[in-house]
């Protein structure tokens, strides 16, 4: 990595139905994962561990920055019960590689981010996201401020998720 800023750990693009399950990144020389510009249809990342301890860092803190970066256009994720540990940003990037409008759908759901020198989640245009059941230690901005963000649902205590309950339709049998 100290030679070679380039190629990514896993890409995944023009695809449908991948589950990548209990993975260890480390040492790769740019994103640990991406999704191409073509859809990546339904995919979930699950029990992944997310090493960005490095000796050679962009941000000079010793903290991975390309972490995981969504930019296919129709992606379907599920990025689940994974650890974020010393990363400095990017985790995850979510967007539209045109910023613009798009139907990207993340759900970022039970993840652990830890010791995070920047910023976790990056949330630009085209996609929409539940954000839900994570937990943030030791990270210093949760979110980063976009100019143009997507659109993000982050229930954060029992008075929203309450509102949510209640707006429920009846379950009829």
């Amino acid at each position: 990595p100290q030679h070679i800023w380039g190629g990514d750990g896993v890409t995944i693009y023009d695809s449908d139905l991948v589950w990548i399950d209990k993975l260890t990144f480390r040492m790769i020389g740019r994103q640990f994962i991406v999704t191409g510009y073509q859809a990546a249809g339904r995919v979930t990342i699950s029990n992944c561990f997310f090493d960005c301890k490095t000796n050679w860092s962009a941000t000079c803190d010793d903290s991975h920055y390309w972490t995981v970066l969504g930019y296919g256009k129709s992606d379907k994720v599920t990025f689940s019960g994974n650890l974020m540990q010393h990363c400095s940003g990017r985790s995850p990037r979510i967007a539209n590689p045109d910023n613009e409008a798009g139907d990207s759908v993340w759900h970022v759901v039970n993840s652990v981010f830890d010791h995070n020198t920047g910023h976790s989640l990056d949330m630009g245009p085209g996609i929409s996201a539940l954000i839900e059941g994570n937990v943030f230690t030791d990270v210093a901005q949760t979110s980063l401020h976009e100019a143009s963000p997507g659109r993000a649902f982050a229930p954060s205590d029992k008075a929203v998720c309450s509102q949510c309950r209640a707006r429920r339709a009846p379950r009829r049998c």
